[in-house]
């Protein structure tokens, strides 16, 4: 990663910027899928289907659990079984495997009803987005 680092974003276990890319010491295998926005970024392992996001959380967008600016890569628990990641500023969203099913899921900042979980509640982890996914 590189680039302004003010929040963490380049997982670097600091804040400090960089004008060339930097290594991510803490993620070994991988990567299938990577997903940045301005604050933070998300990265979908390929072999176990980890997913892990740092940066920028002070809305719980990056799904760990807790809000809080996070230095280094933070395992995204739940949901498993994740296909797609799409990330903004303040939310993510997920579709995820369930009883064979695609699901959506989304955490992170909802004041604007963003999860689509009907509410306006920012969510620290996963909420199931209130439509079911379809070809």
């Amino acid at each position: 990663c590189w680039g302004g680092n003010e929040y963490g974003q380049l997982g670097t276990g600091d804040t400090q910027p960089s004008v060339t890319p930097v290594h991510v010491a803490s993620i070994t295998g991988n990567i299938s899928l990577i997903a940045a926005a301005r604050r933070n970024t998300c990265a979908l392992m390929e072999v176990n289907d980890q997913l892990l996001c740092w940066g920028s959380n002070e809305y719980g967008q990056l799904g760990v659990g807790v809000a809080g600016d996070q230095w280094t890569p933070s395992e995204v628990v739940e949901p498993a079984m994740r296909t797609s990641l799409a990330f903004f500023s303040d939310h993510a969203c997920v579709i995820a495997l369930d009883a064979a099913v695609e699901q959506v899921y989304c955490w992170g900042r909802n004041d604007s009803a963003q999860l689509g979980d009907h509410t306006r509640d920012d969510a620290l982890s996963a909420v199931r987005v209130a439509a079911q996914v379809s070809p």
